[in-house]
């Protein structure tokens, strides 16, 4: 359709045009409507704070363990250390024992 100014007229090939609003209010700094305005719902965001770190203070040894044992290495050594433990062998459980707890105290404290 072309309108009387010369350009085209868009409004009667826009999808759910009946939908559309004339106007609107926006309230600023949480006033409310006056009297008579249609319903006013107080919405809640979200926080808008960003936190980077992986760990907190509450949550850090727990965490970490897991990450360290989902290593495949560490997870071994964990297993050859309590079947050190339970088992009686030849060898003391002090033998990997020791460097388990270093390699994991050690990536603690980098991380």
């Amino acid at each position: 359709m072309i309108n009387s100014a010369g350009g085209t007229d868009l409004a009667g090939q826009c999808v759910g045009e009946e939908n559309w609003v004339d106007s609107r209010t926006v309230y600023i700094g949480h006033k409310e409507p006056p009297p008579g305005a249609e319903a006013y719902i107080p919405q809640r965001y979200p926080d808008n704070r960003i936190v980077s770190s992986k760990y907190t203070f509450w949550n850090f040894i727990p965490k970490n363990l897991f990450e360290q044992f989902r290593r495949i290495a560490n997870f071994y050594f964990l297993v050859i250390f309590l079947v050190q433990l339970i088992i009686d062998t030849p060898t003391s459980p002090v033998t990997s024992g020791l460097p388990l707890f270093f390699v994991i105290t050690v990536t603690a404290i980098k991380q």
